[in-house]
């Protein structure tokens, strides 16, 4: 087995550990009763962060033409899916009855999510600049909001109900294909 093949088997086992993480969480919102407390809000946050998992996935595809693999490309590649992993893991908070108690674990969870994605888009930002030759402007401009967002989360988790919106509408733009279409990136 050569290095590229080990190294994306390695990855490809992690994404699909979060992959099915974050649709076991989804499906057992769907089991609401009555007596569950449901927040939308960090459903769409959850959605967002799938949408960056998809699209690092979708970025690893690209990655693969890479003939120049070495120790330095297997960590980063390995800790970015763990962040990502973080994230997923912690952004759909399990469901429980209705208690206002339970909203500090909640947002226990939605600060760990948070606190993932900032290391994400920093190891992102970090290769963006170092593999990419890219600038550091173009590199805050697809990193600097979702970390601004991501840091709110984190010291004012309350905030979610107007953040979780916004950060859907950057995971959006910024990591899908939609960053060609209005001209984020050539």
């Amino acid at each position: 087995m050569s290095l590229q093949e080990y190294i994306y088997i390695s990855i490809s086992i992690i994404y699909g550990l979060a992959i099915t993480r974050l649709l076991t969480k989804f499906f057992d919102a769907m089991r609401l009763t009555d007596k569950t407390d449901f927040n939308w809000s960090i459903f769409i946050w959850s959605i967002g962060v799938a949408i960056m998992l998809v699209w690092f996935i979708w970025i690893g595809f690209r990655i693969q033409s890479m003939t120049d693999l070495n120790y330095g490309v297997f960590i980063y590649l390995l800790i970015t899916t763990i962040t990502l992993y973080g994230a997923v893991e912690f952004s759909f908070p399990k469901m429980q009855e209705t208690n206002p108690s339970v909203y500090g674990d909640i947002y226990r969870e939605l600060r760990l999510s948070a606190l993932f994605l900032v290391a994400y888009l920093l190891i992102v930002g970090l290769a963006n600049t170092t593999f990419a030759n890219a600038g550091w402007m173009e590199t805050l401009k697809l990193t600097g909001i979702g970390i601004l967002l991501t840091m709110i989360v984190i010291l004012k988790p309350r905030f979610i109900h107007w953040v979780a919106p916004v950060f859907l509408m950057y995971a959006l733009i910024v990591h899908t294909p939609l960053q060609k279409f209005i001209g984020l990136i050539p």
